[in-house]
């Protein structure tokens, strides 16, 4: 890109999206071979100029090889060919100077370059043969084109086919018909010369002089024995195409009508197999500003799929006589210069409501009835599709029962080991899964080994509706919103290989994986070294005191599984055979398998899927209170929602009332009346199991019936 000479613009023609590769240096030629590109460029280190490797997607070029002799200001000429030993061919245009480069399967290109010998200076338009036996270039200012045998020591002659008073400037090769042509233009006079390479040394190899409408700048070699000639006009560009296929028969080349070049800036022309061309890059938005693309868009020509075919014209050439169409045949055209008109061709024709009624009364006139049509024979079975997946990795159960209410202080005792404690609890997990009995409700089974099974693709969150206070007594009622914190827990996935008990299906899952939130979550260490409750545990205890006063949907504990990056691996590698079926339809994975369970799924009793890859699994749960438990007193229950009443990341809880689980044994005697003795030993008590309610705590502290009375109605349960 002339506008940015320092990089290397790709365009993904499958996706349409374009990147732009650093460089380094400018640039000064671009040559591909297969899936590799290589680019001339001025030095980036050292003195000589380079040549630049790029595969095919890289994002940063695989190797740089020296151009032995240049320095930064020489001008670097590149070809690509078949030849293993002559991967790339450099031409030094200041000293005529000549270069190869073989393949090399790691870098592209070997380091070393061999010398091919030294030619004529300042020539243009270097271009190989394939097989990298022969160059071309022109010189431009004796109005030559030279043909290089390229070899140790490298020859050159003058093409006698092109006639003297020709001042070339731009060529091209092409192969059509079994036959290699030369395609030579001219800015000066307005010509192309199209040239048989195997004939160069004689005029007899001049095959055709076309005369073009404009100065041609460049010459591309499109499909079929197409070449495609862009000229200019001021800052406008055109496109004109030539035919030379027929050339090859002894018949004059086709030269199609130009078209304008739409846009501006940095374009990619695509030139099609039908001879038409398109811009591919698309209107100059490669090189403006991002917030410019909108004010670069060009009107659309008529080329585009929503234009209407008039007439087709066949046969036309430049200055050729259009005549209706006739029986001359197309020698005979081609001869005398005419060209056909067809009016239907290609043409679509709405009929007027006129018309359609008098077509109409012209069928009721001749009879409706037509004649029977013979019976068409059977067609050839078709092949089957690709269908369904029956036996992906299914989730074959689930550590709770969709849409239960699970009690707050089982589900903190199920992930804490006693408050005090700071205790890994994966191998107490582990254990638990293994054993088939008390399950962490947060585990997932699978019947196969999974990979994939991370934070970002296995998530537990919480939400619950938000609960307000209304009228003079202060009623809970809901607030008509979720509480504006989705609460997604942050903690660490165990895995558990199989063989596992699943806890409600029956099964033998192959593997599981058991979420662990962090201890964090439940209570945290304050400026003493004491434990308290952390903010989100509050939080949610908060709301489902809350959401029961007011009658509302309960906390929700949702886990999802993205199931389109999760897989079992086959060999030890992925494979698309290997994603998770996970779609949990209608919440029954964990549930015995219904009476009409449709074949043809397999992988368990009652698992995921609905026979795709992927899915998104997602199941929960609400969490409540025991009756008589903490919902407590009006007075508990406000100061907990003025702790969260300003929304802060950290609420003042500083406000809350007694706590059983947290409070310090002597605070705990002051704020309740109870000896110091009687607080220490339910601090013990409560450090093997949370209390979750007065009698779990005056059973387990062996308290007496006075000591129970004066903890009554002062205690909350968090």
């Amino acid at each position: 890109d002339a506008g940015r000479p320092q990089s290397l613009v790709t365009r993904s023609l499958a996706t349409r999206t374009a990147g732009a590769l650093a460089l380094g240096a400018d640039a000064m030629a671009l040559a591909a071979r297969g899936g590799v590109a290589f680019v001339a460029a001025a030095p980036t280190t050292g003195a000589a100029a380079q040549v630049q490797t790029f595969a095919a997607g890289a994002t940063a070029a695989t190797a740089s090889v020296e151009i032995p002799g240049t320095i930064a200001a020489d001008t670097v000429a590149l070809a690509a060919s078949s030849d293993p030993s002559r991967a790339a061919i450099a031409y030094v245009a200041a000293s005529g100077a000549l270069h190869a480069f073989a393949e090399d399967a790691t870098n592209g290109l070997a380091a070393a370059a061999t010398s091919l010998g030294t030619i004529a200076a300042n020539l243009v338009a270097f271009a190989a043969t394939p097989d990298g036996t022969t160059a071309y270039a022109l010189d431009a200012a004796a109005g030559k084109l030279k043909v290089i045998a390229l070899a140790a020591a490298s020859t050159v002659t003058d093409a006698a086919a092109l006639p003297a008073t020709a001042r070339p400037t731009a060529l091209a090769r092409i192969e059509t018909g079994g036959k290699a042509l030369l395609a030579v233009a001219s800015r000066t006079d307005r010509t192309l010369y199209v040239l048989a390479a195997d004939d160069l040394a004689a005029s007899s190899g001049l095959l055709a002089t076309i005369a073009l409408d404009r100065a041609p700048e460049f010459v591309g070699v499109g499909p079929e024995g197409v070449v495609h000639v862009i000229t200019e006009a001021g800052t406008a560009l055109f496109l004109q195409a030539v035919d030379l296929a027929p050339l090859v028969a002894g018949q004059p080349a086709i030269l199609a009508g130009e078209r304008a070049i739409p846009g501006s800036g940095f374009r990619l022309v695509g030139l099609l197999a039908s001879a038409g061309a398109g811009v591919v890059g698309g209107c100059g938005g490669d090189d403006v500003a991002c917030p410019e693309i909108v004010w670069e868009q060009a009107c659309q020509g008529c080329d585009e799929a929503d234009c209407l075919t008039l007439a087709t014209i066949e046969r036309y050439r430049a200055g050729a006589e259009v005549l209706d169409a006739g029986d001359a045949t197309l020698a005979d055209d081609l001869a005398a210069g005419r060209a056909r008109i067809d009016n239907r061709a290609g043409r679509t024709v709405l009929a007027s409501t006129r018309t359609l009624q008098a077509w109409l009364e012209c069928l009721e006139a001749k009879g409706l009835n037509g004649k029977d049509g013979k019976d068409g024979t059977d067609g050839d079975p078709g092949k089957d599709g690709i269908g369904l997946y029956p036996d992906l990795p299914k989730i074959l159960d689930i550590g709770w029962r969709f849409g239960e209410r699970r009690n707050l202080m089982d589900f903190v005792n199920d992930y804490i080991a006693g408050v005090g404690e700071d205790t890994d609890l994966s191998d107490r997990i582990r254990e638990r899964v293994k054993g088939g009995e008390d399950v962490p409700p947060l585990t997932v089974y699978f019947n196969r080994e999974m990979k994939g099974l991370t934070r970002q693709t296995l998530e537990v969150r919480i939400d619950a509706p938000m609960v307000a206070t209304e009228g003079k007594a202060a009623a809970y009622v809901s607030a008509g919103v979720y509480f504006p914190i989705d609460l997604r827990l942050y903690g660490e996935l165990i895995e558990i290989p199989g063989p596992v008990p699943t806890p409600h299906t029956g099964e033998t899952a192959a593997f599981a994986v058991s979420f662990l939130p962090r201890r964090q979550f439940f209570w945290v260490y304050d400026g003493n070294d004491q434990p308290k409750p952390s903010w989100p545990y509050v939080l949610v205890y908060y709301l489902a005191a809350a959401s029961l006063r007011a009658g509302t949907d309960l906390p929700r504990v949702s886990l999802s599984v993205k199931g389109d990056f999760v897989y079992a691996p086959e060999a030890g590698a992925y494979s698309e055979f290997g994603v998770l079926d996970g779609d949990n339809l209608g919440g029954m994975v964990g549930e015995p398998a219904p009476a009409k369970r449709q074949p043809p799924i397999l992988g368990g009793v009652n698992p995921s899927g609905n026979l795709t890859q992927g899915g998104l699994f997602e199941s929960w749960f609400f969490l409540t209170l025991r009756d008589g438990q903490g919902a407590g007193g009006a007075g508990e229950l406000a100061a907990l929602g003025e702790a969260f009443g300003a929304m802060t990341p950290q609420p003042g809880l500083d406000r809350l009332p007694t706590l059983a689980n947290f409070t310090a044994p002597e605070a705990l005697a002051t704020a309740t009346g109870v000896s110091v003795a009687v607080a220490r030993r339910i601090a013990a008590a409560r450090a093997e199991r949370s209390f979750t309610d007065l009698a779990d705590l005056g059973d387990r502290a062996g308290l007496s019936a006075r000591d129970r009375e004066k903890l009554d109605g002062k205690l909350l349960f968090l």
